[in-house]
């Protein structure tokens, strides 16, 4: 903020003869108290750099495309000592240049001397030379490095004491948060994360406001009622979600959802970001809201174990169940592949959501589809509530039962059950019955409406050919990446052996930040989700009914654990 304000006292003074604004939003972003976008004008010459436009790309007098990190060269750091090659997996769609090449050829056009013909070359003369022939051949090949890290203590410093926590303001307040999906907004605009709900609200394409229980209690307010906001002359009007947690005349907003009037510190990741002396009012009406979940209590549902629940019944090849089952004992020869979740691991970032979508080509099917309750994710991230506690954050996904339910009731055998424990979802037979969805008890079916083959660009650019696109009245749904299983069965055949531990990495395992997911095979004991699923802190949801699932949950301690 200290950078911002020097520059805004230089374009106040005209000192400022070329200002470049490269990959931000600051007219949009930065606190209002700084007018940028005003300010920016006072710039002999505003030149833009960018790839969506954008309010501030808007307001430049050029601008200039530049091209996708998948066409262009560079490199990052997305922690410390880890250095990530950059690389193009395509060549530039449109006449577009990377943002280093941009500089390049603004300084051959000068008299400066110019380092490089090209961004690419100029990157790997600098990797060269920081890290050596051998660092720079790492970098092409494996695409990233390991780099010593000092170790830095920790100081603040003297006479501070630290962090100094300011007491809540008194009243109604309205607080403006970062959202997890497009942070101060600068994502808004990918319909793909629109697409992806919020993990606490289970929101997906709209603004709302969240209000606690008691709030909502003293306003007679519902999901989807409408209330208008004010403060300080500025008001904006935004549905409801009532939300647990929240405390009492504490109003949440996504930053990116609302314009806050000048003088407003806005969110953008930082504190705060709240405003007290808000006027809350019900106003007539109720509106469609894309939530994806009208009910989050675990009494509902029963995704979370309680004390009572029974330790899952895990079992070996030949051994029969501890409960009574008219079912027969499931014959997997060699493979049975099974997932592990370490839910205290998982932070329900949403991550896993989006790469499989990207991976299994799901079609992102908007607003009005959501509204009418026809998502077509095939793992969605579930937050569980016990009064106004959050009791769980639960991935869930299709479960690949032994005796699943949805198997039996398809009258094409479209759905059935292969020697490796796949729950297999045959296309070409699937006549969209939905039988299967109505006697999946983990409700993880999607049903495609309309024929979403066609996708507009560029997402028609992001099809991934390993797997087949779905047309309509087609039931689909996780096959645990079942492409990436083929691939690696393939190599194993072709050396004569199986698939070893770690070998096969679905979509969501391998994005997980927090490494909560495990895959494998578990007849192999040796193998991680052995271990995992054979833990004293594992179940499975709803393993009562005797469905077998396939995917294993995680959780140390808590009242929820069900097992000590």
């Amino acid at each position: 903020m200290a950078d911002i304000a020097n520059l805004c006292e230089a374009l106040d003074s005209g000192r400022i003869g070329v200002l470049m604004v490269s990959k931000t939003d600051p007219v949009s972003r930065l606190p209002s108290r700084f007018e940028f976008g005003a300010r920016m004008r006072k710039a002999g010459l505003v030149v833009g750099i960018g790839d969506i436009m954008n309010p501030t790309l808007s307001a430049c007098d050029v601008v200039l495309p530049v091209s996708h990190a998948l066409e262009s060269w560079g490199d990052s750091e997305p922690r410390a000592g880890l250095v990530s090659a950059i690389q193009p997996a395509i060549e530039p769609i449109h006449d577009t240049r990377a943002e280093g090449d941009i500089l390049l050829q603004i300084m051959a056009s000068s008299s400066q001397p110019v380092p490089s013909d090209s961004y690419q070359t100029y990157v790997l003369e600098r990797w060269r030379r920081e890290y050596g022939p051998e660092g720079a051949e790492s970098l092409l090949t494996a695409g990233f490095m390991e780099t010593p890290v000092p170790a830095v203590m920790p100081s603040y410093r003297s006479g501070t004491g630290g962090p100094v926590l300011t007491p809540p303001p008194a009243g109604p307040v309205l607080v403006l948060s970062p959202s997890l999906r497009f942070y101060d907004g600068r994502s808004q605009p990918l319909p793909l994360l629109s697409e992806i709900p919020d993990p606490l609200s289970a929101i997906t394409w709209d603004r709302w406001v969240s209000v606690s229980k008691a709030s909502a209690g003293k306003l007679g307010l519902q999901d989807r009622d409408w209330v208008e906001i004010s403060a300080d002359g500025w008001k904006a009007e935004l549905p409801v979600k009532v939300q647990p947690g929240l405390r009492e005349d504490v109003y949440m907003v996504e930053e990116w959802a609302v314009r806050a009037p000048v003088g407003w510190q806005r969110a953008s990741g930082e504190a705060g970001a709240c405003v007290p002396e808000v006027a809350v009012r019900k106003i007539p009406g109720r509106g469609a809201l894309a939530l994806m979940a009208t009910d989050q209590t675990t009494e509902t549902h029963g995704h979370i174990p309680m004390e009572h629940s029974p330790h899952h019944r895990s079992y070996e090849e030949g051994m029969a169940r501890e409960d009574v089952t008219f079912y027969p004992v499931p014959n997997h020869p060699d493979y049975r592949w099974a997932m592990a979740i370490d839910l205290d691991l998982c932070t329900g970032c949403s991550a896993c959501v989006a790469a499989c979508y990207i991976e299994n080509n799901v079609p992102v099917v908007g607003r009005k589809e959501h509204i009418k309750g026809r998502e077509q994710s095939w793992i969605t991230i579930q937050a569980y509530y016990e009064g106004d506690e959050l009791a769980e954050i639960v991935p869930m996904l299709c479960q690949h039962c032994d005796n699943a339910p949805c198997e039996p009731v398809c009258p094409v055998f479209a759905a059935y059950h292969n020697e490796e424990g796949l729950n297999v979802q045959v296309y070409n037979r699937c006549v969209g019955t939905r039988y299967c969805s109505n006697n999946c008890p983990y409700k993880v079916r999607r049903f495609n409406w309309f024929d979403h083959s066609k996708r507009p660009d560029p997402l028609g650019l992001m099809v991934n050919p390993d797997v087949s696109l779905r047309g309509k009245g087609i039931m689909e749904k996780c096959t645990f990446c079942v492409q990436r299983i083929r691939k690696a069965k393939d190599t194993a055949k072709d050396e004569n052996r199986k698939v070893r531990d770690g070998e096969v990495v679905p979509a969501c395992a391998q994005t997980c930040p927090g490494d909560a997911i495990r895959f494998g095979n578990i007849k192999d004991q040796n193998s991680e989700v052995y271990k995992w699923a054979h833990s004293d802190h594992a179940h499975q949801v709803f393993d009562e009914l005797g469905t077998g699932p396939a995917v294993y949950y995680l959780k140390r301690g808590g009242k929820h654990n069900g097992h000590a």
